[in-house]
C-alpha cells in the first residue's frame, strides 16, 4: 500500500502549512478525500471497519455494548488464545492481589473487568511484537505517566490509563500498512511533537487521525476519543482535564526517554503536576510497566532502571488502575 501525498485543511479554510499545525489543532481537522480515502485503506488493512469482519471487531462491540454479557464474551475470547492469556496473566498479576491462581477465563473476565479487556484488546491491535521496541516502551510509559499526572489533577485514572496507553495506535497502524516506509518517517523527528507535521507532509493525515478514528469505529466513549487523539495538541487548543492529563503524560513520557520537556507541567495543570514530582513517581511508572508488558509477555531491561541506573522495582508499585 503507498500512501498519498496529500493537503490538509481546516474546517474548509484552506491549507494548513507544516508549522501550523499544532496551531489549527487536529480535533477540527478536515482531511482531504485522498488522505481520507487512505485513512479506509488503514483501518481495512488492520480490520478495524466491521464487526463482521473480524473476531477482533466481536469482541470490542460486546465490551461496548450496554448489554454486554460476561457469558458471551468468554466464548468470544475463548476464540482468541493470545488474548485469552493475557487477561488470565492481568488476573494473576501482582497488582490485582489474588490470594489464589485464577484459572477460569470466567472468573479472570469478572476479577478483570470490561474496561480492562477493551484496554487489553485494542493494545493487542497494536501488534507491539511487530514495532520497534522504543515505541510500545514509549506507550507503556505514556500510560502510566498520564495516570500519574491524572491522580495529581483529579482526574479518573483508568482512563488517562487507558488514552495514553492507545494513543499511538495510529503509528502502529501506519506501521503496518506502509511495510517500513512509517519507521523512516518517524526517525526523521527531533521530538515526538514534531511527528505530526512531517506525517502531514507525507500522507495528508497523522497517526492522531488514525487513532481517533479507530476509537470511533469501536464506541469508545467520546471523552477516551478526544484524549487520546489530542495528545500532540497545543495546550491552548485543549479544553478538558482529562486531554490535559493525557497531553501531559505524552511530555512526561517524553522526558523518561531522554527526551526534553516541550510543555511547562505546572502551567498546564494548574500547579498540579510540577517537574520536581517526577523523580518521586518515575520509579513506580516504570516497575508498572514493566508489570504490563509481563502481561504481554515481553521484558524490556530498560524498564527495570530508573535514570539514575538503580533498579526501580525497590519503589513500592501503584496499583495497575486498569480496572
Amino acid at each position: 500500500m503507498y500512501p498519498p501525498i496529500g493537503k490538509y485543511t481546516t474546517g474548509g479554510s484552506g491549507e494548513c502549512v507544516m508549522s501550523d499545525v499544532h496551531a489549527a489543532g487536529i480535533s477540527d481537522a478536515v482531511l482531504t478525500e485522498e488522505a481520507a480515502r487512505f485513512l479506509e485503506e488503514i483501518l481495512i488493512e488492520a480490520g478495524m471497519v466491521s464487526s463482521d469482519q473480524s473476531q477482533f471487531g466481536r469482541i470490542l462491540v460486546e465490551l461496548g455494548s450496554p448489554d454486554g454479557s460476561a457469558a458471551r464474551l468468554e466464548r468470544l475470547l475463548i476464540r482468541d488464545q493470545g488474548l485469552s492469556a493475557r487477561v488470565l496473566r492481568l488476573a494473576n498479576s501482582a497488582s490485582y492481589g489474588m490470594s489464589r491462581s485464577v484459572t477460569s477465563l470466567q472468573s479472570a473476565i469478572t476479577i478483570v473487568g470490561f474496561t480492562s479487556i477493551r484496554t487489553l484488546t485494542m493494545a493487542s491491535a497494536m501488534a507491539w511484537d511487530r514495532v520497534p521496541e522504543s515505541w510500545s516502551e514509549f506507550s507503556l510509559l505514556h500510560a502510566y505517566a498520564a495516570e500519574s499526572v491524572a491522580w495529581q489533577m483529579g482526574v479518573p485514572r483508568p482512563d488517562a490509563f487507558s488514552a495514553g496507553l492507545l494513543a499511538d495506535l495510529g503509528r502502529s497502524l501506519l506501521y503496518k500498512v506502509t511495510e517500513g516506509g512509517y519507521e523512516l518517517l518517524s526517525d526523521l523527528a527531533e521530538h515526538p511533537d514534531s511527528l505530526p507535521a512531517l506525517e502531514l507532509s507525507a500522507y495528508g493525515l497523522t497517526h492522531q487521525h488514525v487513532t481517533r478514528e479507530a476509537f470511533r469505529r469501536w464506541r469508545f466513549p467520546e471523552p477516551l476519543v478526544a484524549a487520546a487523539s489530542s495528545h500532540h495538541d497545543r495546550i491552548d487548543q485543549i479544553h478538558d482535564p482529562l486531554s490535559l492529563a493525557v497531553r501531559v503524560g505524552h511530555d512526561v513520557a517524553a522526558v523518561l526517554q531522554g527526551g526534553n520537556p516541550h510543555l511547562d507541567w505546572a502551567q498546564a495543570t494548574d500547579g498540579h503536576f510540577i517537574e520536581a514530582q517526577l523523580e518521586m513517581y518515575e520509579g513506580a511508572i516504570r516497575a508498572q510497566a514493566s508489570d504490563l508488558a509481563s502481561v504481554f509477555a515481553w521484558s524490556y531491561d530498560w524498564l527495570e532502571r530508573s535514570s539514575d541506573g538503580e533498579v526501580a522495582r525497590h519503589f513500592a508499585p501503584v496499583r495497575l488502575h486498569l480496572q
